[in-house]
């Protein structure tokens, strides 16, 4: 299950939000937050219960319920912003201020723990590893290519919407 959930679920937010703000600026990055709001929902919804039912019977820890799953703090937080930003509700500044320092060191952060960890591994043992090839291979290769097949057949779509597609599935 949790290699399906590797395969099918984006992980926008660690360098898709990042690369479409560059390219395309603010209106690349609130589209594509928007865009992977419908895939973060599923990932800590029934994601997170799809990888909990791996969990054995009679271990410590149970199987997470469906509506834990579903009104998780996450996705709390997720309706919370959507409230905010198509309500057009002001943050005050003591509140935004720090989200907006978390917001910049996000991907600098990931980057050194994804580099920390990668660092411990062998990069002959990641290239021996079937299941991360096939993976890698499908998210990074086909997903996009196929995402822009189909909109080959859409010659109208805004521009925008077709970049930050690509960039988001790749």
């Amino acid at each position: 299950r949790q290699r399906q959930m590797c395969i099918r679920d984006s992980n926008n937010g660690f360098m898709g939000y990042p690369v479409a703000y560059a390219l395309f600026g603010d209106d690349g990055l609130v589209l594509a937050v928007i865009m992977g709001i419908p895939f973060n929902l599923l990932i800590y919804s029934l994601g997170a219960r799809m990888v909990c039912m791996d969990i054995p019977k009679g271990s410590a820890r149970a199987p997470l319920s469906l509506l834990a799953a579903l009104f998780s703090p996450i996705n709390a937080a997720i309706v919370l912003s959507l409230i905010f930003y198509f309500g057009q509700i002001p943050v005050p500044d003591p509140i935004l201020t720090p989200i907006q320092h978390l917001s910049n060191v996000t991907t600098p952060l990931s980057m050194l723990v994804t580099g920390m960890n990668l660092a411990q591994g062998k990069v002959s043992d990641a290239l021996r590893d079937r299941d991360a090839i096939s993976a890698s291979g499908v998210r990074l290769l086909i997903f996009p290519v196929l995402a822009w097949a189909i909109m080959c057949f859409f010659p109208n779509l805004n521009p925008l919407m077709v970049g930050v597609t690509l960039i988001t599935m790749a």
